[in-house]
């Protein structure tokens, strides 16, 4: 399972305290905290990465993917974005950068 960070606060520490990584198409910030069970997750989705409908599309594909990934998913908060326009990029591609970002966080803690 995982939650949603949707206090100011959870946003704060991610921004005060939080690492970032990056793969081809995505990036993390995140702060790696075994107290928070499930980890929370947060996307970062801007205008200039296409329409609200491709954005929108953008969000649910990453959740699909971390459900599917959820016991990779580190203790924490997470902010998650999609790097320049979106195009369409294979499920199984979207998957494996997820795998590869939330193992570089577990590396950092």
């Amino acid at each position: 399972m995982i939650g949603s960070c949707r206090s100011g606060a959870d946003f704060s520490r991610i921004s005060a305290e939080g690492r970032s990584r990056s793969t081809r198409h995505l990036w993390i910030r995140s702060v790696s905290d075994p107290e928070v069970r499930p980890p929370r997750v947060a996307f970062a989705i801007g205008r200039r990465n296409g329409p609200a409908v491709r954005r929108n599309r953008a969000r649910r594909r990453i959740r699909a993917a971390l459900r599917e990934v959820a016991a990779d998913v580190a203790p924490g908060l997470h902010l998650i974005g999609w790097k320049g326009p979106i195009g369409e990029v294979d499920f199984i591609e979207l998957k494996n950068e997820l795998v590869d970002l939330m193992s570089r966080t577990e590396e950092h803690r």
